[in-house]
């Protein structure tokens, strides 16, 4: 399965005929999930990106190498401290696209976004033809559009040059009206 918020929710609703070493993945993608102190979220990336994905490859039975890791960050409450359980950041890690990602708000239906990520990932990645394809169809427009602007520019050097003739030439007007 690829670990997208169901399988999330699976791997940690409890089920007592579930085998040890669930709860071993479970604490191991939990310790990944943490963002140390000094930690940039690119820094966080790079620590994690090689055991995390060493964890999909290592259990095909369970997992289908796709996937993405949240980043959580320590928050502090007063007289308390540091808490290590931390508060969810805008950011996960892709193993699909290998790459750290940002999630634009914190929203109720965040996890949509995180699938929709893996989602369009794997599409990409299984159909690259599609996606190669999808890329020139948006370059043309690129080119398009831009071909439309410089003949708008064009017409507005135009329509400068024949005011700015039409106002240092007011007897052209009347001899074209005689």
């Amino acid at each position: 399965m690829d670990l997208d918020s169901n399988a999330y929710y699976k791997l940690c609703s409890p089920d007592p005929d579930r085998d040890d070493r669930y709860n071993k993945i479970i604490k191991a993608i939990h310790l990944l999930q943490h963002k140390y102190d000094n930690e940039t979220p690119e820094m966080w990336c790079s620590r994690i990106r090689g055991p995390f994905r060493k964890i999909l490859e290592e259990n095909p039975e369970i997992f289908s190498k796709n996937g993405y890791i949240r980043m959580y960050a320590k928050f502090y409450e007063d007289g308390k401290g540091f808490h290590p359980s931390g508060n969810l950041t805008n950011y996960i890690y892709c193993s699909v696209c290998d790459s750290l990602v940002f999630i634009p708000e914190r929203l109720i239906g965040e996890f949509l976004y995180r699938d929709g990520h893996l989602k369009r990932c794997i599409v990409s990645k299984a159909n690259p033809i599609e996606h190669a394809r999808k890329k020139e169809i948006l370059q043309s427009i690129d080119r398009r559009e831009f071909n439309i602007w410089q003949y708008k520019q064009y017409i507005l050097q135009e329509e400068a040059e024949m005011k700015r003739l039409r106002h240092f030439s007011p007897s052209l007007s009347s001899l074209r009206e005689g």
